[in-house]
């Protein structure tokens, strides 16, 4: 079972937002590598089990074809990534074979620690605030991370979440997550099992 490592509501200062760091960003963006991506056999997983909240999980990842709802959530990113210049923002695609097919991923960042390489992931949600104990229940969230773990040779994800159901009120919410070894050969296996079946059903990209 992945480890809470920390919880934290983030209450930003106007300091903070003086000492953001303007990021730049390449001429020419890297484009992402035609293929099998993580979302793809995630979503594949899903609509093959019908899993409880199958539908809820299939459908935020749909979200990600709606312009607006994809603008809003880099431009949480961005803004995310200003906050905390020891990032490595967008550090690049990374891939690697699972069973018989190499699936690709891109998280949104990496961080030095002592403990280890950490993967910053940014996420916008109109979702209700969750506690620490519902986030780690979260399926989509935590495959997602440990499928990165798994791309990038980490065991730590810090999760970014801004829950803007009430916009008068949005919060803000840090989750950091450790995976043992028993969380990353079980994702490994899941993975291994669905990616052929995803190509299949015509989830490359």
């Amino acid at each position: 079972m992945p480890t809470l490592v920390e919880e934290v509501t983030v209450d930003l200062e106007r300091m903070d937002l003086d000492h953001r760091v303007p990021l730049s960003r390449p001429a020419e963006p890297p484009r992402r590598h035609p293929g099998l991506h993580l979302s793809g056999v995630l979503k594949h997983t899903l609509e093959s089990s019908r899993m409880p909240g199958w539908d809820r999980y299939s459908k935020e990842l749909d979200e990600q074809k709606i312009p607006l709802i994809w603008a809003l959530g880099h431009a949480w990113e961005e803004f995310v990534a200003s906050l905390y210049p020891e990032w490595i923002w967008q550090p690049g695609e990374t891939s690697r074979v699972f069973g018989s097919c190499r699936v690709y991923m891109n998280c949104d960042g990496l961080s030095p620690d002592p403990r280890g390489m950490t993967i910053e992931e940014a996420k916008y949600t109109s979702c209700a605030v969750r506690t620490g104990a519902e986030f780690l229940n979260d399926w989509l969230k935590i495959q997602q991370g440990t499928g990165y773990c798994l791309g990038y040779d980490a065991v730590f994800v810090r999760w970014h979440v801004l829950y803007n159901r009430q916009p008068w009120n949005p919060v803000y919410k840090r989750f950091l997550v450790r995976f043992d070894d028993k969380d990353l050969r079980q994702t490994e296996r899941m993975i291994s099992a669905n990616a052929a079946g995803a190509v299949e059903k015509g989830y490359e990209e």
